[in-house]
C-alpha cells in the first residue's frame, strides 16, 4: 500500500509538472525520485550487518504454560533500523505439526537489542524453534530486503505433574481394570524411621498422615520417612509403533507415563523404568525416586526415537506402558487409555495396588 501512495504522488507530480512546466515542480519531482532510490537501496545496505540469534539455544517449560523467549538482534550499521520482520517456525517431532509466527521489531545501533516472544505449547515433546529470515525495511517502511537467517533453538516441553490415583496395598486380589492389587507388597518395617512431619501437599497419600498431630493442630500432617525398604516397582516404557505416532499420541504416551511414575513415587516406592533407545540399539534404564529423576527421564525418551514394533528389543518388567496407550501387568491389562480424554482419566481412576 505505501508502495503505491509512493508511485501516486510522483506520478501526480510529473503531471502537474508537465503540463504546467513549473520549476518548483520540476524540483520536487526530482527530489522524490531520488528519495524513492534512496529507499529502495537502503535495506540492501542495511540488511549486510543486521542480524538476530535467539539468547538460548536450550530452554524448557510445561505444557500449556506460556514461555517467554528472547531473541539478540545486532545492528553495526552507523544508523537505526526502523523496521524489521523475521518468521519464527514452531516443530513438534512428528515433524508434521508446524506453527508459524511473524514477529515485528526495530534496532538501535549495537548490540543491546532484544526483542521477547511469548509460546505456548500444547503438546510434549521436542519443538524445534527456527528463523530462517529476517526482513529488513527503510526509514519509511516502504521497501524491504529480505537476508537469510539460521538460528535454531530446542525448546523441552514436560507434562504438568498431575499424579495418578493410586494406593498400594497388601492384600487383594486382580479385580479388574480399574484396580490391581499384589503388584507391590512392601515390608512391614518399611517404613519405620519417620525423619519428619510437614504439612499436607495436594496429591500425598492418605495413608501417610499423622493423625493424631493433625487433629491436635487441626490441619493435615504427613509424616516423611528417613528410609523405605521393599517397595520398588519395574515398568517397561514400549515406544514401538504399527503406524507412526502423531504429536497428540506423543503427548498422551508421555502424559500418561509421567501421570503413573509420579502416582507410585509420591508413595515413596522406587520405579525402575526401562526403554529401548534406537540410536544405541540397546535397552536403557533409569530409576526414579523423585519427581526431578522423572523430568530426567522424560528427557532421554524424547532423544530417543520411536521404531517400528518389529523391530524394536523388549525386557520383561512387572508392568508395560505402550505407544497404544495400554497399561499392563503379567501381561494383562490394567487400562486403556483413550487418546483424547486422558487426561479426565488420569484425574478420574483410582488404581489400587
Amino acid at each position: 500500500m505505501k508502495k503505491f501512495t509512493a508511485l501516486a504522488v510522483m506520478a501526480v507530480t510529473l503531471y502537474f509538472a508537465g503540463i504546467y512546466r513549473q520549476k518548483p515542480m520540476l524540483i520536487m519531482l526530482l527530489m522524490e525520485i531520488i528519495l524513492v532510490a534512496v529507499m529502495m537501496i537502503l535495506p540492501h545496505i542495511l540488511k549486510k550487518k543486521v542480524s538476530v540469534a535467539f539468547s538460548k539455544k536450550n530452554r524448557s517449560a510445561k505444557k500449556d504454560t506460556e514461555l517467554i523467549c528472547q531473541i539478540d538482534v545486532s545492528n553495526n550499521n552507523k544508523i537505526p533500523v526502523n523496521k524489521f520482520e523475521t518468521q519464527i517456525s514452531f516443530q513438534y517431532d512428528d515433524k508434521k505439526s508446524k506453527i508459524k509466527k511473524t514477529l515485528y521489531g526495530c534496532a538501535d545501533t549495537g548490540n543491546n537489542n532484544v526483542i521477547e516472544f511469548g509460546f505456548v505449547a500444547s503438546y510434549c515433546g521436542n519443538v524445534s524453534v527456527n528463523i530462517k529470515k529476517i526482513k529488513i525495511y527503510d526509514c519509511l517502511s516502504i521497501f524491504s530486503c529480505g537476508k537469510k537467517i539460521n538460528s535454531e533453538m530446542n525448546i523441552i516441553v514436560f507434562p504438568k505433574e498431575k499424579p495418578l490415583n493410586i494406593e498400594i496395598s497388601t492384600q487383594g486380589q486382580y479385580e479388574g481394570e480399574n484396580s490391581v492389587s499384589t503388584i507391590l507388597k512392601p515390608s512391614e518395617d518399611a517404613y519405620t524411621d519417620i525423619k519428619q512431619l510437614r504439612e499436607y501437599r495436594d496429591g500425598d497419600s492418605n495413608r501417610f498422615i499423622h493423625w493424631n498431630y493433625s487433629a491436635r493442630t487441626e490441619s493435615l500432617w504427613v509424616k516423611e520417612y528417613e528410609q523405605e525398604t521393599g517397595s520398588e516397582f519395574s515398568i517397561f516404557l514400549d515406544t514401538s509403533y504399527t503406524k507412526k505416532p502423531d504429536c497428540v499420541q506423543y503427548d498422551a504416551f508421555y502424559e500418561i507415563i509421567s501421570a503413573i511414575i509420579l502416582g507410585l513415587v509420591k508413595d515413596n516406592v522406587v520405579v525402575n523404568a526401562y526403554w529401548f533407545d534406537k540410536k544405541i540399539h540397546k535397552i536403557r534404564s533409569k530409576e526414579i525416586k523423585e519427581s526431578k529423576h522423572l523430568t530426567e527421564l522424560l528427557s532421554e525418551l524424547y532423544k530417543s526415537e520411536t521404531e517400528y514394533s518389529d523391530n524394536i528389543q523388549k525386557t520383561e518388567c512387572q508392568m508395560t506402558f505402550n505407544m497404544n496407550l495400554e497399561w499392563y501387568f503379567n501381561n494383562q491389562i490394567i487400562y486403556r487409555f483413550s487418546r483424547t480424554n486422558f487426561e479426565d482419566e488420569i484425574i478420574r481412576n483410582n488404581f489400587i495396588l
